[in-house]
């Protein structure tokens, strides 16, 4: 991040992540919904690298958690809002597809921690790992595939110089 035009950028992706979360492609019948959510925090890790992507996805998650507050447990707070956004800063990191991809498995699993600690008071033992699991790979693979296909393309087309 070295100025102004970055700042910009950063609160674009910002804005843009926070209504695509608003405007959801599908809901799931168990609460959560498909989203777009993701992917202007994804482009923005492309192309300013991981640290302006986590900080614009921390941003959007705290903002997210005002706009639409939902806690399961303390942590949740955390876990389950500037985390795992803040994680999508890592698909900066070397190629989109590896970049993108283990963004995508940190969230599910801050996601899956915050849903295990939740369901852990209820005893279930590992049930309530495989059902946190299986619950958020409901909604981050879609995003997952969704940002694999559509972050690369538009990264690119912004880094074009203009003419």
């Amino acid at each position: 991040m070295t100025g102004p035009r970055d700042l910009a950028l950063i609160g674009v992706s910002v804005a843009l992540a926070l209504v695509l979360g608003m405007l959801p492609v599908m809901h799931l019948p168990f609460g959560g919904r498909i989203s777009l959510e993701y992917v202007p925090l994804v482009v923005l890790a492309l192309l300013r690298g991981p640290a302006a992507g986590a900080l614009a996805g921390a941003v959007e998650g705290i903002l997210h958690f005002q706009v639409e507050p939902f806690l399961l447990t303390p942590l949740s707070l955390v876990l389950d809002y500037p985390l795992p956004r803040a994680a999508m800063g890592l698909a900066g990191l070397g190629r989109p597809v590896v970049g993108i991809t283990v963004a995508f498995l940190a969230a599910l699993a801050l996601h899956s921690l915050s849903g295990y600690l939740y369901f852990a008071g209820a005893r279930v033992g590992w049930a309530a790992w495989t059902y946190a699991v299986g619950y958020n790979s409901l909604y981050l693979v879609p995003s997952w595939i969704a940002a694999l296909v559509l972050a690369p393309l538009m990264a690119r087309r912004m880094a074009r110089p203009r003419r």
